[in-house]
This record gives structure tokens, sequence and C-alpha cells, in this order.
């Protein structure tokens, strides 16, 4: 029985987060309601990378490695940063 072999790479895209705060600030300066279940809708690095290695663990893959980058800025051709991809 052939195991399938995975790379896990994580990115943060911190764009997204300063986003994100820059919505909440302004909400909360103009009181305008903001629905209680989008107040955590965004997982944290750590919490999706773990979320994901259990996935792994879960299809019987084997987990060879892993990556993970904080970007500024997505790479738009690749998402992730250069250098990354094969």
């Amino acid at each position: 029985l052939k195991v399938e072999t995975c790379v896990l790479v994580g990115v943060e895209d911190l764009s997204a987060a300063r986003k994100e705060r820059k919505k909440a600030r302004q909400r909360a300066s103009s009181a305008e309601p903001y629905p209680e279940e989008q107040i955590e809708s965004m997982f944290s690095l750590d919490e999706s990378m773990t979320e994901m290695r259990e996935l792994i663990k879960t299809a019987g893959m084997d987990l060879v490695g892993e990556v993970t980058q904080r970007l500024s800025e997505p790479n738009p051709k690749t998402y992730i940063g250069t250098g990354k991809v094969l």
C-alpha cells in the first residue's frame, strides 16, 4: 500500500488582517452592528496549520515537511513568496 506524501504550506496574508482591523475600527466608530458570528471568522496561521495537520493525518497521508510564511502582500502569481514554488 503506497502512502501519499505531502508538504504543508501555510501563508498568513498580513494585508487581509490589516484590512479586517481597519473595517472593525470603522464599524466601532460608526456604532454599526457587527454580527457575532463574524467576530471570530479569521483563524490564526497556527490554528489553520493545526487543523491542516489533523486533516492530513485523517486522510492517511504522510506529512514530510512544513513551510510557513507571513507576507505583507501575497505574490499575485503564486500566492506564496518567490522561491517557494517547485
